[in-house]
């Protein structure tokens, strides 16, 4: 995950943030939840974001069955596929292997830089079970959002 301060530092010198500070915005974690079936992908799902909300982090664990358990733990399990509602990929080669884009064990290093969200856009997200039995996967948007000020 992207350092909050660091991300800050960036998003605020962009011309449509320039007015705010630190504490105009609040942490939010965002997730989905998938259940693909054995080497199956599930439906995509689009994982909208309130408007200029800042996504520091993209997480994402399996529950595996003990029956699959040989298959492959946790982020071995599945694959993932990301892309912008208008199309365009984040992951370009997707679906890849969730241990090597979210990265391994306890490391989380998905995004390399902040995604900023336009009003309306949404992140649409495929997950694909390659374990041979029933998986659960949830994929977390860790975000930075807009305290709105009356």
């Amino acid at each position: 995950m992207l350092n909050i301060r660091e991300v800050l530092g960036r998003v605020l010198k962009m011309e449509a943030y320039k007015h705010m500070h630190e504490s105009d915005f609040r942490q939010g974690v965002f997730g989905q939840t998938f259940s693909p079936a054995a080497g199956a992908a599930a439906p995509t799902q689009n994982r909208g974001f309130p408007g200029g909300a800042i996504v520091y982090g993209i997480t994402g664990g399996a529950f595996v069955p003990a029956s699959a358990i040989g298959a492959g733990r946790n982020r071995q399990a599945f694959q993932i596929a990301l892309a912008y509602s208008g199309g365009e990929a984040i992951i370009m080669d997707g679906p890849l292997l969730a241990d090597a884009v979210l990265g391994g064990g306890d490391a989380d290093i998905f995004p390399a830089k902040e995604l900023v969200m336009l009003p309306n856009q949404s992140i649409a997200c495929t997950i694909t079970n390659i374990t041979s039995g029933l998986l659960t996967v949830n994929v977390a948007y860790h975000a930075l959002i807009y305290r709105f000020q009356s």
